[in-house]
């Protein structure tokens, strides 16, 4: 009788194990893609910081840790710095001159560079909450 438990025992384990390597499958194989991705990124992105140095090698070119870590490797610059601006757009604000500010049709100055969402105000549309 023992023998006929441990066979039962032996089988709801067999099961959960297949229904669990089922559940995991996916996962894995989305990670391993993310993976796969992600390696290729680092590629592309090796490859444009060396073309970014090879145009303008006066500037170590820091942006996060990945373009650190490249230019560590290169031994172009010391493993810490404070460069949180890129290089290139500093050197295009102080080559060109800046027009003044101009006013939008809601009264905020318009902006010389994209700045995401942001508005000049309401709109003919918008009515404060009462």
């Amino acid at each position: 009788m023992e023998a006929i438990e441990c066979i039962k025992n032996l089988g709801r384990a067999h099961e959960a194990a297949r229904a669990e390597n089922a559940r995991l499958r996916p996962e894995a194989d989305y990670s391993r893609r993310a993976q796969e991705e992600n390696e290729l990124l680092k590629n592309e992105l090796t490859a444009m910081w060396t073309s970014l140095r090879r145009l303008d090698p006066n500037n170590p070119h820091i942006y996060g840790s990945m373009t650190g870590m490249l230019a560590q490797q290169q031994g172009n610059t010391p493993a810490t710095t404070n460069n949180v601006l890129p290089p290139l757009q500093q050197q295009q604000q102080q080559a060109q001159p800046q027009p003044p500010p101009q006013q939008s049709q809601w009264g905020a100055p318009a902006s010389t560079a994209m700045q995401g969402v942001e508005f000049g105000g309401m709109r003919p549309y918008e009515h404060p909450h009462r």
